[in-house]
């Protein structure tokens, strides 16, 4: 097997390809200063804007008004928290009928004085994986990981009340991940 792994760089697929087959679908760009943000054209379709207006920017608030009713508020805070900060930001939206999501992911950077000023990322489709075999299952191990990460943090804030929330939804998870599992096996002579 490691032989099968010593290939050379030339058979590797390239960025582009690698990307598209991860559900790459563009990228977005965030200036802090004006709180404009532009999409690939792409993105901008899915999010039913028009592409030559998604690719120009868009003030924050005006891009928030093509999301659904539901995301807007999130959208706008998540971008205004991240500006004010730095750092990575994942963030999923809906288009105004709910019907395309997309996944923001990267990161907003410090200038060399500390201050944030301009982030950037790609977009994916979470719906890429639909349909797919073992899609709910993968959903689920997000879900589980989340859920791990969020009972790791309420751990710091010393909320017995919130600990035990995010362990029953674990429990929850747990019980919904045994269920697939279970659904995907033939069944056991008795």
């Amino acid at each position: 097997m490691a032989a099968s792994l010593r290939r050379s760089s030339q058979d590797l697929p390239d960025l582009k390809a690698a990307l598209k087959a991860s559900g790459v679908v563009g990228t977005w760009l965030y200036d802090v200063r004006s709180h404009r943000i532009a999409v690939s054209a792409q993105v901008g379709r899915r999010l039913g804007l028009r592409p030559e207006l998604a690719e120009s920017g868009l003030h924050l608030t005006a891009f928030a008004d093509a999301l659904h009713r539901a995301d807007r508020s999130r959208f706008t805070a998540a971008f205004e928290a991240a500006a004010e900060r730095g750092g990575p930001l994942d963030l999923t939206v809906r288009n105004q009928d709910g019907a395309a999501r997309v996944s923001l992911r990267g990161q907003i950077a410090c200038d060399s004085r500390g201050r944030p000023h301009q982030g950037c990322g790609i977009a994916l489709a979470p719906a890429f994986w639909a349909g797919e075999k073992g899609h709910d299952q993968a959903i689920l191990n997000r879900m589980a990981e989340h859920a791990i990460a969020l009972r790791d943090l309420c751990g710091d804030l010393r909320q017995p009340g919130l600990s035990a929330a995010i362990e029953d939804v674990m429990m929850e998870i747990g019980f919904e991940l045994a269920r697939q599992l279970q659904a995907g096996r033939p069944e056991l002579p008795h």
